[in-house]
């Protein structure tokens, strides 16, 4: 079995002091759903806001698509980040027992690669791609699954490579991940629709963030 990375551990040890009651006391309200959707917003680097925050919203998958599209579009008809009213029936969908939210706060900007006082970010991000690929390869994983990430390694080759950007996406990794093995230790999974808000982690390298 591949060891949890610290990263992981902190967060389960943190959750686990007393949101896990709070998240029991969800599944409690939502029984039998093992079809489950989380969907995803950002607010990085914004000179206008205090902090980083990654937002998370873990939704039943107990409906037609379609229609949870349109409940949410009904309730939050623009994005929330730029609503200065928030009116009750968007206070009702976010408060709604077939909701729950996780959001993580990160003040200023983390230093994801560092490793003490003299570190070269760029070099600890080409080091750590490295071993992504290697890791991948170990595992078997075909030419056709780890070509964007080959992309990413060129990219990276770069001397204007945004490690900021790399950093952001494996933090995004790490927060998905996290919040789906909270569920499935909790609660047997069939299905975990990822559903994050369209932006350059999500669409760069065309992609890689899924491979």
């Amino acid at each position: 079995m591949t060891p949890i990375p610290d990263f992981l551990k902190c967060l389960f040890s943190t959750f686990d002091q007393s949101a896990i009651h709070d998240f029991r006391a969800f599944l409690a309200l939502n029984p039998g759903n093992t079809k489950w959707q989380l969907a995803a917003d950002f607010c990085l680097h914004d000179k206008d806001r205090p902090n980083n925050v990654f937002a998370f919203t873990l939704i039943p998958y107990d409906d037609y698509l379609a229609n949870l599209n349109s409940e949410i579009s009904k309730a939050i008809p623009k994005d929330i980040k730029k609503t200065t009213d928030i009116k009750e029936e968007c206070l009702s969908f976010l408060r709604d027992t077939r909701r729950y939210h996780f959001g993580f706060v990160v003040k200023g900007s983390p230093k994801y690669f560092y490793n003490g006082e003299g570190s070269n970010p760029l070099a600890i991000a080409r080091e750590s791609l490295d071993l992504m690929l290697k890791q991948l390869v170990d595992n078997g994983r075909s030419e056709e699954n780890i070509k964007k990430l080959k992309m990413l390694i060129q990219a990276a080759k770069a001397k204007r490579f945004n490690v900021e950007l790399f950093g952001d996406l494996l933090m995004l990794i790490n927060l998905f991940c996290f919040i789906t093995l909270v569920l499935a230790r909790e609660r047997q999974v069939e299905i975990l629709g990822w559903f994050p808000d369209r932006d350059c982690m999500t669409t760069w390298c065309d992609g890689v963030v899924w491979d």
